[in-house]
């Protein structure tokens, strides 16, 4: 028995096509979603209060298993709090399903309690929106029109490239007697063809490239072993050279994973010998700005696209010349073979492992040389991450120093930098330490955090989950970057020391709190910290926010 026939159909489709997880925001016009939700034994439900928190934690779970995981609210402005997660998933390419509840379309802008135009309000943002008015159960066309409505959001959420899809339900009384249960629903398959290029089309793509300077570029992805294994043919390639970004999750020998330290060390040299004539890109926005500036001044140099377009075509580096639409993981493989084959000759991928080994070099000499600041910090957390932990970086400064680094050794690293917001890092941290379950880190710089204190209330946080809040007095970019740097306002304005009673947050929501405020503190605190416990953990890392930001300038310069 539920609430809602819609409800009970929409639901046991969405169970039906595989989706095992739902966050549920508390409300009354939504109290037939949740019913139809509690009695579907193949979902697991988790119960967050924050809306805009409970966005953020479903959106973490969805970067771990890959499935669309089912956000619940209530109506009113409860939808528009998932708008920020929503955005973020659309831009990373995560599958969600927003379920909202709605009043009937003859009540919207009537100065009735909780209602604004729930309609497409996230159509900026989702993949579809889809309407189902209310009915009953006597309604035979809506009844498949129901069914259809939630077979097409699951199957659009997770088609060829992944992302949000939006769903709204009106209901007019939700709190009316209970109906019988809706029948086993009709599941629709999509069989779509992921499969690679025509043979002749990738041996004249690898023919091209095989004469040329190549430079392959990964932006954010998954982890996977087929790109791994594509990989370290590929770096074997004498005319390939390769980068890639701290979330793109490619740990395979001779790729280089700091690209901003490699720049910096050819800053003084002639760009000529190290312009690529082809650039093969793949994966989410790029973090580096140094990476984007090196190729938008070159001349002559080409650009293929390799993967899933959204709606609009993306031309980050200003020369694309070729969109493949093929998944990485199959294009990559079949693309290193043929590559392969050919024997190309060059020394171009030797000239940049040069400069990668005088990059690394400098920012060691510079980590040895540092007085303790943020860089220091840095250098010795990321050493010390576990392999098999998951790695998520909140924006700003974590991530960029994390850039520097390097995230070899560990299972997967994330960033929420499909719109680079700081809101929700560590909500989307805590969603993925739930589906991960051998550990998760989230480094997080303290305005980051500051802004996402409600995640802590989250009832469910895993025992293995830990936070290290890096504590600099607020933002530290705005002390680096010249725009900034050299305001009066600076503090009051911009970078704006957060009030974050951390020792006492850490007590107060059942963390245990460590701190470290000197190289010797971290060294001693971090394998206690990192240790596994009863209960999760928080780690502030006080680091002085003007040394840091002169030490980081210091060694960009």
């Amino acid at each position: 028995m539920t609430g809602k026939i819609s409800c009970d159909i929409v639901v046991k489709v969405l169970a039906g096509q595989g989706v095992t997880d739902a966050v549920i925001s508390p409300g009354s016009r939504n109290t037939p979603l949740i019913l139809a939700l509690d009695a579907e034994p193949r979902i697991e439900k988790h119960t967050v209060i924050d809306e805009r928190s409970a966005a953020f934690i479903a959106l973490g779970m969805s970067q771990l298993t890959r499935r669309p995981t089912l956000l619940c609210c209530t109506s009113g402005t409860a939808l528009l709090n998932y708008a920020p997660a929503v955005a973020e998933a659309y831009y990373q390419g995560v599958p969600l399903i927003v379920l909202s509840a709605d009043r009937p379309d003859e009540w919207i802008d009537q100065d009735d309690s909780q209602t604004l135009r729930q309609r497409e309000a996230l159509a900026n943002y989702v993949k579809a929106s889809f309407d189902i008015p209310e009915f009953d159960a006597s309604a035979e066309s809506l009844r498949w029109y129901a069914n259809r409505i939630a077979n097409d959001a699951m199957l659009t959420s997770l088609s060829r490239r992944p992302g949000p899809v939006h769903l709204n339900m009106h209901f007019d009384a939700p709190l009316s007697a209970v109906c019988a249960a809706a029948p086993p629903q009709r599941l629709i398959a999509d069989t779509s063809c992921h499969t690679l290029l025509p043979p002749d089309l990738m041996k004249e793509l690898a023919s091209y490239a095989a004469t040329r300077k190549i430079l392959i570029i990964a932006g954010s992805h998954v982890p996977g072993h087929r790109l791994n294994r594509a990989f370290a043919v590929l770096s074997h390639i004498p005319n390939v050279a390769i980068w890639t970004e701290t979330t793109a999750n490619i740990h395979t020998p001779g790729v280089i994973t700091g690209i901003d330290r490699t720049l910096l060390a050819i800053r003084d040299e002639d760009p000529a010998p190290y312009a690529p004539d082809l650039v093969i890109s793949f994966g989410g926005a790029l973090i580096s700005r140094m990476a984007k500036d090196f190729i938008r001044r070159l001349d002559r140099t080409e650009h293929w696209s390799i993967g899933w377009r959204r709606d609009r075509l993306a031309d980050p580096f200003q020369c694309l010349s070729r969109c493949i639409e093929c998944d990485p993981e199959v294009f990559m493989p079949h693309f290193a073979n043929a590559l392969c084959r050919l024997h190309p000759e060059s020394s171009y991928a030797e000239i940049w492992q040069a400069a990668d080994i005088r990059g690394h070099d400098r920012l060691n000499r510079a980590v040895q040389t540092a007085p303790w600041s943020a860089l220091k910090a840095f250098g010795i957390l990321l050493a010390r991450i576990p392999r098999k932990y998951n790695l998520q970086l909140s924006n700003g400064t974590s991530i960029r120093y994390a850039q520097l680094f390097g995230t070899r050794n560990i299972h997967a690293c994330y960033c929420n930098r499909g719109v680079s917001g700081i809101d929700g890092s560590t909500s989307t941290a805590i969603g993925a330490a739930v589906k991960y379950g051998h550990g998760t880190l989230l480094i997080s710089g303290d305005m980051s955090f500051a802004y996402d204190i409600g995640a802590m209330a989250t009832r469910f946080v895993p025992s293995d989950f830990r936070i290290v809040v890096i504590n600099n007095a607020g933002g530290e970019i705005f002390r680096f970057i010249s725009g900034t740097a050299a305001l009066s306002s600076r503090e009051e304005y911009f970078s704006v020391a957060p009030l974050l009673p951390l020792k006492a947050l850490a007590k107060a929501y059942g963390f245990d709190y460590y701190q470290a405020d000197s190289e010797k503190a971290l060294r001693e605190q971090t394998g206690a910290f990192l240790a596994p416990s009863l209960r999760p953990a928080v780690m502030e890392v006080c680091v002085p926010p003007n040394v840091s930001a002169r030490t980081l300038t210091d060694y960009f310069k």
